[in-house]
């Protein structure tokens, strides 16, 4: 199999248009479906979905960063899956503004003081992570 180093062959994507061009690692969810990749045009900008052409289709999250770290294309995935691979110089970053994370409970439930305590907590932290 021909495997390109993700940015070799095509360049670094400087804009999620330009990921037509590069091999793609898509996670494949539980019911079978290919996950597109999703972006934020800018910050606090509605998100836009971009379908990239699949090099490989995956069902496994680890198994999809080992790809990505021996170089087999790009994948999308979220801050907390490649914190440790990103710290060891495994991955690098190249589009940052990825797909929005939402926490959703059911209707009235958000004046719970443990579920406000939670979001709150979920706040915190997310912001701690997209700050490095």
């Amino acid at each position: 199999m021909d495997v390109e180093v993700a940015g070799a062959r095509h360049g670094t994507p400087e804009h999620p248009s330009r990921l037509e061009r590069h091999a793609c690692l898509k996670f494949v969810d539980p019911r079978g479906l290919t996950r597109e990749w999703h972006f934020r045009e800018s910050p606090g900008g509605k998100p836009a979905v971009v379908r990239t052409r699949a090099a490989i289709d995956v069902d496994h999250g680890p198994a999809l960063l080992d790809l990505a770290a021996a170089g087999a294309g790009l994948c999308q995935v979220l801050d907390f899956m490649s914190d440790a691979r990103l710290r060891e110089g495994a991955l690098v970053e190249v589009l940052a503004e990825g797909p929005p994370v939402h926490a959703l409970c059911l209707p009235g439930r958000q004046s719970v003081p443990r579920v406000r305590a939670l979001l709150q907590h979920l706040v915190e932290e997310l912001r701690a992570v997209t700050a490095w």
